[in-house]
């Protein structure tokens, strides 16, 4: 999509004030995000293992803590992406592998590794519960949501 047209045909780019529609000047952009209505980007495997071997760099009983921050810091890093273009200057394009590199990733144990397992199990732990207060202040319906 190179660009919307505005009421005399020219090319509108980024933040070019658009009068065509009567309700004063909008601010248009050129090219919309694929993934602008979402909550938070896509969570892919590589992600998930990423957190994970950043989260066994600390103590079992700082793990849930350290796990819901780098979720709350992910998304801050998307929303930022989504409204600048740009990646965030310290947690990156918003997924959570990005944000996990800059913290220093273990080597990958194999999943015979009882406490990689954990890690693993805190990770898609810390998703749902992340997902079900999104999903809580979105709807705002003041229900919890249940989980399994």
């Amino acid at each position: 999509m190179a660009g919307y047209r505005g009421w005399q045909g020219k090319k509108i780019g980024l933040f070019e004030p658009r009068f065509d529609t009567g309700l004063g000047a909008l601010w248009t952009r050129s090219v919309r995000p694929a993934d602008a209505g979402q909550i938070m980007r896509l969570v892919l495997h590589g992600d998930v293992t990423a957190v994970a071997r950043v989260l066994m760099s600390v103590t079992a009983d700082r793990r849930n803590l350290l796990c819901s921050s780098i979720l709350s810091q992910a998304h801050s890093a998307d929303c930022y992406r989504k409204r600048f273009n740009r990646p965030h200057p310290d947690w990156g394009n918003g997924s959570l592998m990005a944000l996990a590199r800059s913290m220093g990733l273990q080597t990958e144990p194999e999943l015979t590794d009882l406490e990689y397992c954990d890690c693993l199990e805190r990770v898609f732990s810390g998703l749902r519960h992340w997902r079900a207060s999104q999903s809580n202040r979105t709807r705002n319906s003041g229900k919890a949501v249940p989980l399994d």
